[in-house]
Formats: C-alpha cells, structure tokens, sequence
C-alpha cells in the first residue's frame, strides 16, 4: 500500500480520527521449528542456482509476510529458525523453495516447549482421524505408542464403513507419523491436528492412572479375586524406568 512503511495482515488502515485497531484473528501457536541454512555438504553448488545465506534468508523473511502462521528468527552463521505448526507447513515451504531454485540444509524438526513460571510445559494436539474400519486398530495401536490418548470413536454420518476418532496427543509423538499413517491406511485416510493447549511434560507419564483407576473399581465390583496392585507396581517401574534408565521391580519378585 502507497504511503505505508510496513504494512501486513491484522494491522488496521483507517484515517487518523479512529484510534481503536479491529480485533485480530487469534492463529495457533507454532508447534515446531526447523533450522535453515546454507548447504555446507561436499555435493554444494550442484543443485541449485540460489546458494547464499542471504538469498535463503530474504525468500524466508518474504514467506512470513504473506504466511501469518510461520515465524522467522535469524541465527548464526546465515542460519534462520523457522516455527510452524506442523511438518506438513513446513515440509511444503521446502518443497516449493527447492522447486525455485534454492539450495540449503534443513535442521531435524524440533518441539518447542514453553516456560512460563520455571515450569516446562509442552504442546498437545488435538487429532482427528478418519479411516475404513479394518484400520482403526492399526491406527490406534501406532498412536498409543506416541501417548496418544482416544476421546472419542464413532462411525461417520453416511458413510458406511468410515470410522471417525478423535484423540489428544503430544507434538513430540506426531513427530514423523505423517507417512507412516498414509502407508498404514494405504493413502485412504485423514488426519487433520489442531493445537490444544501446553501441559506440564511430566503429566504425560500419568497416562496409564485412569486405565488404573477403572481397574481398581472394576476389580471393587467383581467377585474375582484380582490383585489390583499389580498394575501399579507396573505403572511405577515405568515411570523410574524412563526417569532412571533402571526398574526396581524385577520380573518374579513383587511381594
């Protein structure tokens, strides 16, 4: 726009006698980051025409002007962070850049964690899935190993077949899960993820008291004779085996 410095999407362009902006639209925070930065590799300069740091950094710096859901830091080195909500945001980005030319190192994807009273707190998602019936258990089985937790399971409304779940789980679990998700359900699935909230990382390993807890009461209300105390012996030697690498039950020896 002619006479404005800096303009960009949610700022509000009015005559000086209005001096209350309209209200933003409210974006999900980003999720994950990768880092950019220039090919260093031994096979440098062979496929590509736009090589420098640079270039790379003023094709990334104009990306996050039309693209409000992508945030870009300048680094060392040439390097620039880039925070997305997704693998899929971001894996689009480099695609279409080495599609125009550019040449550049791309970093592991990364979870960003959040701190807010010295207390660390990671993203959870909020996951829909739509898959046929005979692939829900596939499904499930792969997302419980990422400490995703089902909300909710239903069959699609006029589709005869489809299940419809919706599950919360950690970014750090999706991580990757994209493509092994489509080779399970053999390209006939949907995945949509949507940002839920930050929790504290160590709630996380809580994830098996509720399964505890229906085991307590169900063994309150049967008249089998069924040691519930197994179960949490279970949960805690889990629990110190992430914490401290060893169990402190063994196999055989609960008393």
């Amino acid at each position: 726009m002619s006479g404005l410095g800096s303009p960009s999407i949610g700022h509000t362009v009015s005559s000086v006698e209005v001096m209350t902006p309209m209200p933003t639209v409210e974006l999900d925070p980003p999720t994950i980051s990768i880092t950019f930065g220039v090919n260093d590799s031994p096979l440098a300069g062979k496929d590509g025409t736009h090589l420098t740091g640079g270039k790379i950094g003023d094709r990334l710096m104009a990306e996050a002007e039309t693209n409000l859901a992508i945030n870009v830091i300048p680094g060392l080195s040439e390097s620039y962070e880039v925070q997305g909500r997704g693998e899929l945001q971001l894996g689009i980005l480099i695609e279409n850049m080495r599609r125009e030319g550019f040449e550049l190192s791309v970093s592991p994807p990364k979870v960003m964690y959040k701190t807010e009273n010295n207390v660390r707190l990671e993203p959870i998602e909020e996951v829909t899935i739509e898959v046929d019936e005979e692939n829900v258990g596939v499904v499930m089985e792969a997302l419980a190993h990422r400490k995703g937790e089902v909300v909710d399971v239903g069959a699609v409304p006029g589709d005869v077949g489809r299940i419809r779940m919706s599950l919360t789980c950690p970014s750090r679990g999706l991580v990757g899960y994209r493509s092994v998700f489509s080779s399970a359900t053999r390209g006939t699935g949907f995945m949509h993820r949507a940002f839920l909230a930050n929790v504290i990382s160590i709630g996380l390993f809580a994830s098996a008291l509720p399964t505890f807890y229906r085991v307590v009461k169900r063994c309150d209300d049967s008249v089998e004779d069924v040691n519930p105390y197994y179960y949490l012996a279970m949960t805690f030697n889990c629990l110190l085996s992430v914490l401290f690498g060893l169990p402190f039950i063994h196999p055989g020896n609960f008393c």
